[in-house]
């Protein structure tokens, strides 16, 4: 089961169902309850976190078909949430490498072979040529960046297969 971990912290639960692709719970089971906020536990208006885990189960995400249209599809989405917050992000790097930035150019700047991509309905730029496994990295931090918990960082993190 550690061989097949793609996310620091992920569960056993969570690895199963991505193993056999099975659908990320939402509201079913307890593993899924201490994921959503206390606003959807109680029945009110769902929040962004709740917003965001029932987008990764969605149609729409996960009939992309690579890593790096989810990733994409994902940005894009989290800079519809939070279109006043999202200059956050930008400040993520690596230790060569901007991840984000206003134009193609500003990421191509900080590196050879980075194939920025515009994050789709937002004025910011990604870089794309990461592994996998470092493009749920940038999402983690992307996430805490903007408040998530970790157990939606991890769930979120995890869908990015």
């Amino acid at each position: 089961m550690v061989r097949n971990t793609r996310v620091l912290g992920e569960s056993a639960s969570s690895i199963l169902r991505r193993l056999l692709s099975l659908p990320i719970p939402l509201l079913k089971d307890s593993d899924a309850s201490s994921t959503l906020s206390p606003s959807a536990q109680n029945g009110d208006a769902p929040d962004s976190a709740d917003m965001l885990l029932s987008f990764v189960i969605s149609p729409q995400y996960r009939g992309q078909r690579n890593v790096t249209e989810k990733f994409l599809a994902l940005l894009g989405f989290l800079y519809q949430q939070h279109q006043s917050e999202f200059e956050k992000v930008r400040g993520l790097a690596g230790r060569r490498r901007a991840y984000f930035g206003r134009s193609e150019s500003e990421i191509t700047r900080s590196g050879s072979h980075t194939y920025p991509r515009e994050i789709p309905q937002s004025p910011y730029w990604v870089l794309t040529n990461a592994s996998n496994h470092h493009k749920r990295e940038i999402v983690q931090r992307a996430l805490q960046q903007l408040g998530y918990s970790s157990n939606v960082r991890t769930t979120v993190a995890g869908s990015l297969e």
